[in-house]
């Protein structure tokens, strides 16, 4: 009896152990995902500013030629 209560206590912080390598797992995933989605905004402003600089540039060039 005693060993098969050390074998279900054995088990049982085994299962627990798995169980909370996994849940790091899925919060290191979503770290990570949060990261690339900050990255992907960012990049994404730095594309939209240099659009529109771009655009200004070219209304620039385009009232010198007219001129």
């Amino acid at each position: 009896i005693i060993t098969s209560i050390l074998l279900f206590i054995n088990i049982g912080r085994k299962l627990k152990i798995k169980k909370t390598e996994h849940k790091n797992l899925l919060l290191s995933w979503e770290i990570e995902k949060i990261n690339s989605e900050n990255k992907l905004k960012n990049a994404h402003h730095s594309l939209e500013s240099y659009k529109d600089y771009l655009n200004e540039k070219n209304t620039q060039i385009n009232r010198g030629s007219i001129i």
